[in-house]
């Protein structure tokens, strides 16, 4: 199998016939290639940030809390589960510079290294943790590992869970109850499932969740899950959902309670997984097998297509296409129309939401000046404090706003993509893309940025991307205010700068952080009662440029989806146009050349019964 993936010939078919483009294509054949050669299985567990993904690996392979559980952003280091004969109570820490550190192998000992308020965007240099267990289910060469939630707000975080992607051979994904997958979520699905040659998906039951509200997700699941296999041609043996409830699971665990953990589902999913890794090799061959068979299904589809327009009564195929050309247009028509109804309501709730934007950051730049003239009238006027408090107060309010405004931006982007699933065939995950996933060249996504900006994460809400555009301005949060001020020493004055990445939803996250860019030096001799007319300035004009970087990111997002779907229209006229060319040529061509073209078609599909016969008598030995 190996060698037919390789094949020249079977290269050249499918990539000329199959229905996927040339990089979904190629994205698979890569996998597919990967897998086969390798001894070992990873298996990341995959899902939005704060899904419960540590807790189900502790609940399946550690039996306490030993991988650091939160509500907020936890897991900032990939923690990688490998198997050891007895369980060892100290992990290894491997750092960026190539150091090896040991730590205990609990709660404590990991939190100092893998969580994001004991080592901030990686501060610490961590590669990765490695911890040592005895268990069944890491036997066989497979490798558990935690990653940071898709949708995660560190840019960092993002690029390393794309990075473990790229060479993941499995996935656990944990969806939701409530939500059920969302438009952001079945993006990130999208784009890993088609690289991995075994999934399972595990949807999480919080406690509070009634019966009803499960059973409406999971129906909800795998309806999505169903799209998405048949739109990709992957085969449907994997479209199938676990119910867990992860809490119950764990907690059941760590206090020995066997009917607290069969009610919890884990039991049963624990022995689904342990039933694949015993013969995991076999699985991931059935499963590679039946997806190339639905690439070579796809591919003599087009082939017999081929065929039958030069084969068929010349007037009945013109007849057949001439329907065709009515029944496109008709269709067309209707969907451009759907698109326009789709494009209005958009652009009424873009200027909704500009007006919410611009009233969160006015209240802001109001609190800001009053909090500091509550200090200034404090007597805190110039020097360090006063740094402290203006960097203190301005990453508050910048915080603030990113809490405010990123539910608003859910809901816009939620209701953007259920917007467009109203249109017949359009794509999303074709169409917008960040172009740091490193997966393949059409199966990424386009930065969606300000002119200047640079991609500088990963997948979508799911895979929960970053963009970063920097803006000059005045208030940075490492601004020297007091230096301004005229008492401490250092550069009279700095530049702000604010990162706003806004690719929210279907794109990514939309996230705030802060940094400072050296700017205009300004000496300001006067001191507590100049300060005023310092700093309110200074907050004036952050605030101005903060707002217009927001609501420029935000239009060009908007504007960028209506170029993209503007395109895909002039695409599918193109394409249609370009199929009935081409009929028409077939349909003209001379006896000769019709002779030439049937005998290089059937040559073609003879060359199909061959990779069909290859598969028939292919075993794993």
């Amino acid at each position: 199998m190996i060698a037919l993936i390789n094949d020249s010939n079977f290269l050249r078919i499918v990539n000329r016939y199959t229905s996927l483009n040339k990089e979904e294509l190629k994205g698979k054949l890569a996998s597919w290639d990967k897998v086969l050669n390798t001894n070992t299985f990873t298996i990341p567990v995959l899902g939005v940030q704060g899904a419960g993904k540590s807790s189900l690996l502790n609940a399946l392979l550690m039996d306490d809390y030993v991988l650091p559980v939160d509500s907020d952003e936890t897991t900032c280091i990939p923690t990688e589960i490998i198997y050891s004969k007895e369980s060892e109570k100290e992990v290894d820490v491997e750092f960026l510079d190539g150091r090896i550190e040991k730590t205990s192998c609990d709660e404590a000992g990991l939190k100092k290294y893998v969580h994001q308020e004991d080592n901030p965007n990686n501060v610490k240099g961590v590669k990765c943790v490695k911890v040592y267990r005895n268990s069944p289910l890491l036997r066989n060469g497979v490798t558990f590992i935690d990653l940071p939630g898709v949708g995660s707000l560190s840019e960092s975080n993002v690029k390393t869970t794309m990075d473990y992607m790229k060479n993941a051979t499995g996935a656990v994904f944990l969806i939701r109850t409530v939500p059920p997958i969302t438009g952001s979520d079945s993006v990130f699905i999208k784009l890993a499932w088609p690289i991995l040659a075994k999934v399972f998906f595990v949807q999480n039951q919080w406690n509070d969740e009634t019966l009803e509200e499960v059973k409406d997700g999971l129906d909800h699941n795998l309806l999505v899950l169903k799209k998405i296999a048949n739109q990709s041609k992957l085969h449907n043996s994997d479209v199938h959902i676990d119910i867990v409830n992860v809490y119950k699971s764990i907690t059941s665990k760590v206090d020995e309670n066997i009917t607290g953990l069969e009610e919890s589902g884990l039991i049963y999913f624990e022995n689904k997984i342990n039933k694949f890794i015993k013969s995991w090799k076999d699985e991931v061959f059935i499963s590679v097998k039946n997806n190339i068979i639905l690439l070579l299904e796809d591919t003599e589809n087009t082939l017999m297509e081929e065929l039958q327009s030069v084969t068929q009564d010349k007037d009945l195929l013109k007849k057949e296409y001439a329907d065709k050309r009515v029944e496109f247009e008709k269709s067309f028509k209707n969907s451009k129309e759907k698109y326009f109804e789709i494009k209005e309501k958009l652009v009424q709730q873009k200027e909704i939401l500009s007006l919410e934007i611009e009233k969160t950051v006015r209240v802001s730049k109001e609190n800001f000046r009053n909090f500091i003239r509550t200090n200034l009238d404090k007597g805190i006027t110039d020097g360090p404090k006063l740094d402290k408090v203006y960097n203190d107060l301005k990453s508050e309010q910048v915080n603030i706003i990113f809490e405010t405004i990123e539910p608003l931006f859910e809901d816009f982007i939620f209701d953007m993509q259920r917007y467009l699933e109203e249109i017949p065939n359009f794509s999303v995950k074709k169409s917008l893309s960040i172009g740091s996933l490193g997966i393949d060249e059409n199966t990424k996504w386009e930065s969606l940025l300000s002119k200047g900006g640079s991609a500088a994460g990963g997948i979508g809400g799911f895979f929960g991307g970053v963009a970063i555009a920097s803006i000059t301005s005045v208030a940075a949060a490492s601004a020297k205010v007091g230096a301004a001020i005229g008492v401490t020493a250092g550069p009279a004055g700095a530049a702000a700068g604010v990162i706003i990445g806004a690719v929210v939803g279907i794109i990514g996250a939309f996230i705030f952080s802060k940094v400072g860019k050296e700017g205009e030096k300004a000496v300001i001799e006067s001191r507590a009662k100049d300060a005023k007319k310092v700093i309110f300035p200074l907050i004036d004009k952050w605030s101005v440029e903060l707002e217009k970087n927001i609501q420029a990111q935000f239009s060009q997002l908007i504007s960028d989806l209506f170029i993209k779907i503007d395109d895909f229209y002039t695409k599918a006229q193109k394409d249609f146009n370009l199929n009935e060319k081409n009929l028409l040529e077939n349909l003209n061509k001379d006896n000769e050349e019709k002779k030439l073209f049937i005998l290089n078609i059937n040559k073609d599909l003879s060359e199909i019964e061959r990779f069909y016969n290859i598969l028939k008598n292919e075993s794993n030995g």
